[in-house]
């Protein structure tokens, strides 16, 4: 091989395993922040829609389902609130442990590059991450589902005129007949 071509290994992406594997815990913090911020969005635009298509407070409180969807958006956030200070404080403990014992930290690191683990993450760490993510994904999921629902039941019935607007579907346009209807 000549000094200006270049061998295979140039051409990989990453200089060593160390890298990629540099790269892949830089793509799953930024992946589950992702989720983090959407999950959050995700509430309040449920909690914004029950209110719009409610109309106001009393049809809200009056709709079993819209009650619903908004205590599942605010569990979301509750949850999502609790699991990072919970994960916030195990990970606190594992870094002042590791501070204060570096020989103790440096045997786990010695284990951990022989043995597949969750280092320098502890297990309950990892456990308290995959609970909290799945949590964020399904409730927000779920709230969802019940926006639609309710939304849905909320339709006013159809009549051999058409559609005609009730008062419980404030915020569905009146047509020409319902204007009609209201002189």
């Amino acid at each position: 091989m000549s000094s200006t071509q270049e061998s295979p290994r140039d051409k990989r992406r990453y200089e060593s395993p160390a890298d990629g594997l540099k790269s892949l815990e830089t793509s799953y913090a930024y992946w589950t922040s992702k989720i983090t911020d959407i999950s959050f969005q995700s509430c309040i635009a449920l909690i914004a829609a029950n209110w719009a298509i409610s109309g106001g407070s009393r049809a809200l409180f009056g709709n079993v389902w819209a009650i619903s969807s908004i205590t599942t958006a605010l569990a979301a956030v509750l949850v999502s609130l609790v699991g990072a200070f919970w994960v916030s404080r195990v990970t606190y403990k594992e870094f002042y442990a590791a501070a204060h014992d570096r020989a103790k930290w440096a045997d786990r690191w010695e284990v951990a590059e022989r043995i597949p683990s969750e280092w320098p993450f502890s297990a309950k760490i990892t456990h308290l991450g995959t609970t909290f993510t799945w949590l964020k994904v399904l409730l927000p999921i779920f709230s969802g589902i019940l926006f639609v629902i309710g939304a849905v039941i909320a339709l006013p019935p159809a009549t051999a005129t058409g559609a005609q607007a009730t008062k419980s579907s404030c915020c569905l346009p009146a047509t020409t007949a319902t204007l009609n209807d209201a002189h």
